[in-house]
């Protein structure tokens, strides 16, 4: 797992977005976690349904 700061993430999104397919890639902030990113080819593809959503008319 990789760790970077939010400045550093902010200004080199690409080299994040790179990193996360191949592992975890933790943002921090003031040295403090705040996010995790990850490549989608990492996840296994499952199948969920969500419920409808309720409309209220009014």
């Amino acid at each position: 797992m990789k760790t970077i700061s939010a400045c550093d993430a902010q200004r080199d999104l690409q080299r994040v977005l790179d990193s996360a397919q191949e592992e975890r890639v933790v943002i921090t902030r003031d040295g403090k976690p705040v996010a995790v990113v990850f490549g989608l080819g990492s996840v296994k593809r499952r199948t969920c349904s969500l419920p409808a959503p309720r409309i209220s008319g009014g």
